[in-house]
C-alpha cells in the first residue's frame, strides 16, 4: 500500500503491521526463484517475527518519547480453485511507550497490545485481472483497558490488472471504524514494477510483520541479498485502560537490507527515520484533551520470516 496508513494487519495484506494484515494485495504465492518461473503452489504458510526500536524524539508541548515495538505475524495462501485463493491471517503488535517530562502527563499510556484478522480472498477473473476482498477486525488496547470496547473493523476491497509479467497496477479501498473517531475510507493505489532484472518499484512485496505498509525501491541480486529503500505512513489507536482513546500517527522512511538464508527463510534489516509524528489523547466524550506534534526520531529493526 504506497504511503497510506498501516493498520496491525493491512502491513501484511497490502504491505504492514498489527496495526491489520490488509498478506498483500497483489502478493504471489511463490518464493524468488519460482516468482520469476511465473509458477505458484496450491498452499503456503508464513510466520514471520520482528522488533523496531523507535529512539528518542522531543515533543512540541515539552519532554520526549520512545517506543520499543514487537511484532508477530501468520499468514497462508491456500488454491479453493484455480481461480480463487483463500488467503487468511492474523498479526500482533506490541508497543511499549516510554515519556519523559511534560509528555508524560499529556500522554498517558504505556503497553499497547493491537490483534489484527483479515481473512482474504483473491478471485482471478482472467489471466491479467485479479479482485481482492477481506474483512478485517482488529482489537487495540493498553494494558488492563477493557478489549470489549477495543475492536476497530472494516475492509479491503482491491482490483489489479497484470499488463505485462513486468507491470501490474491496481486500485484498493480501506475502510475502518476508529474508536472515538468517524471512519476511514483511503484509496490505495497498487503497484508492481519491475524496471528491469534487478530493479523494482514496488508497494505489493515487503518483509513478513513489516509494520509499514510502504512504497520501496528494491535492488534485487538476484542471489542472497536484496536492497530497497522505502517510505509509508503508520496510525494506531487503542483503548486506555482509563476509558479513553490514544492515537499515535506519522510516517518513516527507511533503508532496508535482506539476507536470504535459504529458499523459504530471510532475514530483513531496517535502518530510518521517523517524520510528520503527531500524538493524541481523547477521552471517554470524544473531545480532544492533548494533541501535539514530535520531532523526527531514529529507527533501527530487525524482521524474519519463514515460508513453508
Amino acid at each position: 500500500m504506497a504511503l497510506a496508513p498501516t493498520t496491525v494487519c493491512l502491513g501484511q495484506n497490502v504491505g504492514a503491521g498489527p496495526s491489520t494484515d490488509t498478506e498483500r494485495i497483489g502478493e504471489t504465492y511463490a518464493s524468488p526463484a519460482a516468482e520469476r518461473a511465473m509458477s505458484r503452489p496450491d498452499a503456503t504458510l508464513r510466520v514471520g517475527g520482528g522488533f523496531i526500536r523507535q529512539f528518542d524524539a522531543g515533543v512540541d508541548g515539552g519532554g520526549d518519547f520512545s517506543v520499543s515495538r514487537a511484532y508477530a505475524s501468520v499468514s497462508g495462501s491456500f488454491a479453493v480453485t484455480e481461480a480463487i485463493a483463500f488467503s487468511p491471517s492474523i498479526a500482533y503488535e506490541f508497543g511499549d511507550y516510554s515519556f519523559g517530562g511534560a509528555a508524560n502527563s499529556a500522554f498517558p499510556w504505556e503497553r499497547i497490545n493491537e490483534i489484527g484478522i483479515a481473512p482474504r480472498i483473491d478471485i482471478q477473473l482472467d489471466r491479467d485481472l485479479t479482485v481482492s476482498v477481506a474483512p478485517i477486525i482488529q482489537f487495540a488496547a493498553e494494558d488492563g483497558a477493557d478489549w470489549g470496547d477495543a475492536a476497530q473493523w472494516g475492509g479491503l476491497g482491491a482490483i489489479r490488472y497484470s499488463f505485462s509479467p513486468e507491470l501490474t497496477l491496481g486500485l484498493g479501498v480501506l475502510g475502518l471504524t476508529q474508536l472515538e473517531g468517524d471512519a476511514l475510507i483511503i484509496p490505495i493505489p497498487l503497484v508492481d514494477w519491475r524496471i528491469d532484472q534487478n530493479w523494482r518499484v514496488t508497494n505489493l512485496r515487503v518483509p513478513e510483520a513489516n509494520p509499514f505498509a510502504a512504497l520501496e525501491l528494491v535492488y534485487d541480486t538476484q542471489e542472497a541479498l536484496e536492497f530497497a529503500a522505502g517510505g509509508g505512513w503508520e496510525t494506531r489507536r487503542f483503548r486506555l485502560d482509563e476509558g479513553g482513546v490514544g492515537q499515535d500517527r506519522g510516517a518513516a522512511f527507511y533503508g532496508r537490507v535482506t539476507v536470504r538464508i535459504a529458499e523459504q527463510f530471510r532475514i530483513d534489516g531496517l535502518v530510518g527515520v521517523t517524520a510528520f509524528n503527531q500524538l493524541k489523547t481523547i477521552d471517554p466524550s470524544g473531545t480532544t484533551t492533548a494533541s501535539q506534534t514530535g520531532d523526527s526520531g531514529l529507527i533501527l529493526g530487525i524482521f524474519g520470516s519463514v515460508r513453508f
